[in-house]
């Protein structure tokens, strides 16, 4: 008896006390992806499905400005870009997972939410999606015309 007790003893102060684990797999059908950059690269826009299997995104920020722009993303302008997001969409990608501290650029945050058809918002918390996702980003930041800020 007294060899489990130091054995469990051993165990909790090895792990500092606690026991970690990663959190269950979230899996949902998305109704929107919710995007916001805050920091450095400033960037706000929105996912949706649009005609034809298409997508529809909207920008509402950009560089600390409020803009009003619409990009479509459809398979033929990005297979990798689309596909990913067809997969969120469909909910065949996992949400959840440890979060890992962006890199490379001090002072920006990011946050990615799936809105399912519930409108339930699921932060994205996979550190392996945000950085797949993050391909999405700078695509759109490419479409955006440069003169696409405006002052508020």
């Amino acid at each position: 008896m007294r060899l489990l007790l130091w054995v469990c003893l051993a165990f909790l102060l090895g792990c500092g006390g606690r026991v970690e684990s990663e959190p269950a797999p979230t899996f949902v059908q998305a109704e929107s992806i919710e995007w916001e950059t805050q920091g450095g690269g400033n960037l706000r826009f929105d996912v949706r499905r649009g005609e034809g299997g298409s997508f529809v995104i909207r920008v509402t920020r950009r560089d600390f400005r409020a803009v009003d722009a619409t990009v479509t993303l459809t398979r033929e302008k990005s297979v990798p870009i689309y596909d990913l997001v067809a997969q969120v969409f469909e909910g065949k990608e996992n949400l959840s997972g440890s979060e890992s501290p962006e890199r490379g650029e001090t002072g920006t945050w990011t946050s990615v939410f799936v809105v399912d058809r519930a409108k339930q918002r699921h932060k994205v918390t996979s550190s392996h999606l945000q950085s797949e996702l993050r391909a999405l980003r700078y695509w759109v930041e490419e479409q955006l015309p440069s003169s696409a800020a405006s002052p508020e």
